[in-house]
């Protein structure tokens, strides 16, 4: 009785057991070095393929001065529509206001993106 199930798993792993030995030309091998392959898909172009996306001088500066004070004061629907007009959502404006270059508190931070929510809505 044990010798047959020896003989099953000597059966089994000699099946399941991968096969390493092949036989092979010992010749040069034609396998391609990386450095060719990443040469062959950049032929041509020498700029590095990164995003070089450039974002428009409006978008960088979404709040001046200005604008802080016109806010504060509740003077916004001109700021609101063109916030609105350049796809300005409430999660990035409150990022922006957030900043402590501003000096804005909390409570005006949310007052501000709160007024500023119908009109993104």
């Amino acid at each position: 009785m044990r010798l047959s199930y020896v003989l099953l798993v000597s059966c089994v792993a000699a099946l399941l057991a991968p096969s390493n030995v092949v036989a092979e030309n010992p010749s040069v091998s034609t396998v391609a070095s990386p450095e060719q392959v990443a040469g062959a898909r950049n032929e041509g172009n020498d700029r590095r393929l990164l995003r070089s996306h450039e974002a428009p001088e409006e978008e960088e500066r979404i709040i001046t001065g200005d604008m802080l004070l016109d806010l504060v004061a509740q003077n916004d629907k001109a700021i609101f529509a063109k916030w609105k007009e350049n796809g300005v959502m409430t999660d990035t404006l409150r990022m922006h206001l957030n900043q402590p270059e501003h000096g804005l508190t909390p409570s005006q931070v949310n007052d501000i993106v709160n007024r500023y929510r119908p009109h993104v809505e």
